[in-house]
Parts: structure tokens; sequence; C-alpha cells
């Protein structure tokens, strides 16, 4: 081997080394980085909640685990998802590579989902909200009051009117997934403003029956007459 060879396989090295240190001070960036991200995201989730305690007068029995990737589970469109809640294993899915989800929206929403959902499983005669079926009336109303209310959470918590009116209510019921984060939003409003958390559990206990999906004015109005006598 001359010189020359040397010379060059020395300067090869040293470029090999250099990369190496580079992509290794890049890694533990990344690493630094994610570890920031992760700690704001979660005192976000913590200081969403508080407020959200605070608002409705409601106490949360723990914090959800955060994680950043929507999960095979639920398909290809999953891509489209802002947010998703696992009430089995209790964690809160954000995708922030959609620039138009909020994580604070994101997240008053999604933590909800946690709130209703045990909520739901403590009364006996309440349906899992995300209990499967094959009753699409069930179906409706299930994902009708779940998404209103957690809608509430996010939208309520800093006072967001609502332009969706009685008028726009579906009269067909596959029309409903169209408009159902709205008209949730719409129906549940009026309730919960006036009776905060008791509002939200007496919802969570008596969704509208089948009949009473036509007709969400008169169970509304149902609902608040009960609300009234029973706190009268």
């Amino acid at each position: 081997m001359n010189l020359r060879e040397i010379i060059l396989g020395g300067v090869f090295l040293t470029i090999s080394i250099v990369t190496g240190v580079f992509q290794e001070l890049n890694r533990h960036q990344e690493i630094l980085d994610f570890f920031a991200y992760d700690k704001t995201m979660r005192h976000k989730l913590v200081q969403n909640m508080r407020e959200q305690e605070k608002f409705l007068n409601i106490k949360y029995k723990n914090i959800p685990e955060l994680k950043y990737l929507i999960p095979r589970e639920l398909g290809k469109n999953r891509r489209f998802f802002c947010g998703y809640y696992n009430q089995e294993k209790n964690i809160i899915y954000y995708n922030s590579e959609i620039e138009m989800c909020g994580p604070d929206e994101t997240l008053r929403h999604e933590v909800a989902h946690s709130y209703i959902i045990k909520k739901c499983l403590e009364n006996k005669t309440c349906k899992n909200y995300r209990e499967s079926t094959d009753d699409e009336f069930k179906m409706v109303i299930s994902n009708l009051m779940n998404e209103g209310i957690a809608e509430y959470f996010d939208r309520g918590l800093k006072n967001k009117k609502t332009e969706f009116t009685d008028e726009e209510l579906p009269e067909e019921l596959e029309d409903f997934k169209f408009v159902i984060y709205d008209a949730g939003y719409h129906l549940v409003k009026p309730i919960i403003d006036e009776f905060r958390g008791k509002g939200v559990d007496y919802l969570i206990q008596n969704p509208p029956t089948p009949e009473e999906l036509f007709n969400l004015p008169a169970y509304r109005e149902r609902i608040l007459e009960e609300l009234n006598d029973f706190y009268d």
C-alpha cells in the first residue's frame, strides 16, 4: 500500500466516523425533541382535564396514556382521524400529522370519551356507547350522544356557539352520519349549559329512545323538565 492509498483510506475513515457521530447526535436530538414534545402534550392533557373538572363540576378517575400514532385497528381511514380513545387500554391516540387537528381541541374531545365511557359503565342501566351492535338505531343514538357530549367538553368549555338548528336535524336515519358532531352538540348544549356535570351524567344514563330520535327537540325538553323537577 502506497502513501496515497494510506492517506485516502484515512480520509474516508475520518469521514465515516464524523458522519456516524453526526447521525448519532441527530438521533439523540430526535429523542430529546420527542420527550420534550411528549411532556408538553401531557401537560396540555392534564391542564385541559382540570379545566373541564372545574367548569363542569366533574371528577376524572385517572389520566389516560398518550400515544401519537393512530392504531391499525381503525383501518385505512385512520390517517384521517385527529384522535381516538381506546377504552380497553385507556389510551388517547393523537394524530399530529394533520395540521387542522389542534392538540388542545383533540385532547379535550378524546379525554371526554374516557369520562363518558367510565360513567356509562358505572351505571348498569346504561349501554356502553362503544359497544358494537347491529341495531342501527342504537348505533346512531350512541354516536349522537357520545360525540355530542364530547364536543361540549371542547366547544362548550370555550363557550362556542352552535350554528346548527333544529330544522337541520335529519329525517332519515342514514343522514345522521353527516351531522353527528354538530347535531349532537346542538342537542346537548342547552342541557349541559344549565346543569353542567349533572346534565352530562343524566344524558349518559338517559339517551333518547328510537322513537325520540326523530323528535329530538321534544327529547331535549323532556330531559330539561326532568332535571328541573329533580333539582328544583
